[in-house]
């Protein structure tokens, strides 16, 4: 799957043809929580690391991403949830 993270951090996976914003897993029926760079579970995991061309989220030790936009400032702090 195809996602993006956003510049606060937060994790935007492509459904239908939107980026629609991941909500945490482990918050049930708390939609406002959101995946993001803050969380530990957050694992981002570089396909090409000598290149630094692209790379992919791992999620909650699950889910994998292809991250095709990080919008975060370079050198920014992670956001903060």
């Amino acid at each position: 799957m195809k996602a993006k993270i956003d510049r606060n951090g937060i994790l935007k996976v492509e459904r239908a043809g939107e980026m629609k914003t991941q909500c945490c897993p482990y918050t049930p029926e708390n939609y406002t929580s959101y995946c993001g760079d803050w969380c530990p579970k957050f694992e981002e995991v570089p396909e090409n690391a000598k290149l630094h061309l692209s790379y992919r989220v791992k999620v909650c030790g699950g889910s994998t991403y292809e991250i095709i936009a990080d919008e975060r400032p370079k050198g920014a702090a992670h956001a903060q949830e």
